[in-house]
């Protein structure tokens, strides 16, 4: 052999290869993948055995395999696929592979086919179903005996339906209709393993589909990981990830003002938006709504749903936490305080109701005649107010008002007279 017993570790096949001769690389370092060119017609005896190889892609077009040709290489992985070219197969071809799932022939039963071909190798063996010389009647299922092992006729499974078609991204039940599914089959949706695959029948699977993004989606069904089959038009299923986003809220008097972004989904029909604490709602075809009857003072973090007519979706991140709150009530104990000929003072307390937030400013202002002045700002810590230069002997008015966040609320009023 060109290489046999050698440290090589990694080769490339060119095409116009023809043949790979005996022990060509048996019992080197030889690691990692190869693929064949598509000019090989034959692989000689021992070409491949007792080396480091995980995987080999056998070409379109080969012959003849060799006796012992991919026996004993222990990190020999996934699937070993016999191609239907193929017409002659010597002894114990994957003696030993321990890791090799799987050898499968593409193609009719070759017309030489060593007694013990496939001895010694406690894998899966199986044949493509539609081939011939294989006995039994070559269908679905069919369990036959040759080269020494036991193989199992492999059809590829035909996918005509999905229920339900349209189905959140947050995965959930679906069941999967066809046929030719065998037992062991398993399911992909939208390039994710699928769990709780069950094969009810051989026209039925029911599975639960992963957590995936928003649109059409691929679905897959694989018997015994050899055949494939697959759909993957958008009327047969289709998800959408209709977790709300970007919820925001702003106080109201007792009630919340919330707004938020889809998150995607034409199918989507409604949205509820949740308080926290308290599970007050509200629910809206449209990206706002307000929720009401909360309690003034308290915080709440809100949340949203989307809903359609197949599924109701996980809650989104809450809201940053918001306080409805309305204005005071009117200031307590308004009184005089000291009045002179020009000069007047009065004081009052903080209401008895903030509206659920505290005061934050006053408003004064002072009538003289028919006419008021302007609202004049004080202070929240100040509670009283005094105006100098009036005119002695003169009557006027006073309002105060209190604000917090939501507004100023109901003004209260008191009379001042000056002295003469």
């Amino acid at each position: 052999g060109a290489f046999d017993q050698t440290s090589i570790t990694s080769v490339t096949l060119n095409e116009g290869l023809v043949t790979i001769g005996n022990v060509a690389f048996r019992s080197t370092t030889l690691a990692g993948s190869v693929t064949l060119p598509s000019t090989v017609q034959t692989i000689g005896d021992g070409a491949f055995e007792n080396t480091r190889l995980t995987s080999i892609t056998l070409n379109s077009g080969l012959l003849s395999i060799g006796q012992s040709v991919f026996g004993d290489n222990p990190a020999l992985t996934g699937v070993l696929r016999i191609p239907a070219t193929v017409t002659s197969v010597g002894s114990v071809i994957v003696n030993n592979d321990t890791a090799l799932a799987d050898v499968t022939f593409l193609g009719d039963r070759p017309a030489t086919l060593a007694a013990d071909a496939l001895s010694t190798y406690n894998g899966s063996l199986t044949f493509s179903t539609g081939t011939s010389g294989w006995g039994d009647n070559g269908q679905c299922g069919d369990v036959v005996s040759a080269g020494g092992g036991t193989l199992t006729g492999v059809c590829t499974p035909a996918i005509t339906g999905v229920s339900p078609s349209l189905l959140s991204a947050a995965g959930g039940p679906v069941t999967i209709s066809g046929s030719g599914f065998m037992a062991g089959a398993t399911v992909t949706i939208g390039g994710k393993a699928a769990t709780g695959v069950t094969v009810v029948s051989p026209t039925t699977i029911t599975a639960t589909a992963p957590i995936g993004s928003a649109g059409a989606v691929a679905v897959d069904v694989t018997n015994l990981g050899v055949r494939t089959g697959t759909r993957a038009d958008a009327a047969l299923l289709t998800t959408y990830d209709p977790v709300p986003a970007g919820v925001t809220a702003k106080r109201g008097r007792r009630s919340a003002v919330v707004s938020w972004t889809s998150g995607g989904g034409t199918a989507i029909s409604s949205f509820t938006a949740t308080a926290s604490p308290g599970g007050a709602t509200c629910t809206s075809a449209t990206t706002t709504c307000t929720i009401k009857g909360l309690t003034n003072g308290t915080a709440y973090r809100i949340s949203v749903t989307a809903t359609s007519t197949a599924w109701t979706s996980a809650a989104s991140a809450p809201s940053a936490p918001v306080t409805p709150s309305s204005e005071p009530a009117a200031v307590r104990g308004l009184a005089l305080g000291t009045v002179t000929r020009t000069r007047a003072t009065v004081a009052w307390k903080v209401p008895a109701r903030t509206g659920g937030a505290a005061v934050n400013a006053y408003q004064v202002r002072l009538q003289t005649g028919e006419k008021w002045g302007r609202w004049i700002r004080v202070k929240a810590g100040a509670r009283s107010r005094t105006w100098t230069g009036l005119v002695p002997g003169t009557r006027y008015a006073v309002q105060v008002r209190a604000g917090n966040v939501a507004g100023f609320g109901k003004a209260d009023e008191i009379v001042v007279r000056t002295a003469r």
